[in-house]
């Protein structure tokens, strides 16, 4: 809901309740921008081993050794984080009938990922990953 030119928080249109504190720059994969996608549980356990075009690209840079070798390293790291992510969501007691909003913002050197219930716009948990690979 819009208010005097202030969201207010509201149902959005294939994404869900959005929380009057959270920055929607449109669904930007580029760099510095900030991306969202909106899932089911199962289709967010689904997501972190089935993206193909990461895949593809994985193994274009895995054939340049010290890129491949970095690249690895920090797709693990991202595996090891968004794993971490779904165990802590089980652990609230969320399961295959919820949905999220996942949120990627760039911030400079590092990404922050924050996952929101769709269902009341409430921030769950959040984790950053800079680009060494060290997750918090």
């Amino acid at each position: 809901m819009v208010s005097s030119g202030t969201w207010n928080g509201g149902y959005v249109e294939g994404m869900g309740y959005v929380a009057n504190d959270t920055y929607v720059y449109g669904n930007s994969t580029y760099p510095g921008q900030t991306s969202q996608d909106y899932y089911t549980f199962p289709d967010y356990v689904t997501s972190v081993s089935m993206d193909g075009a990461n895949q593809v690209a994985g193994a274009i840079i895995s054939k340049i050794p010290i890129l491949g070798t970095a690249t690895s390293y920090y797709a693990q790291e991202v595996g090891d984080m968004t794993r971490d992510i779904q165990a802590e969501l089980l652990r609230k007691g969320y399961d295959g009938s919820s949905s999220f909003t996942i949120v990627r913002t760039s911030m400079g050197d590092s990404i922050k990922f924050s996952v929101y219930d769709a269902n009341n716009g409430q921030l769950i948990t959040s984790r950053t990953i800079n680009t060494a690979g060290i997750w918090q």
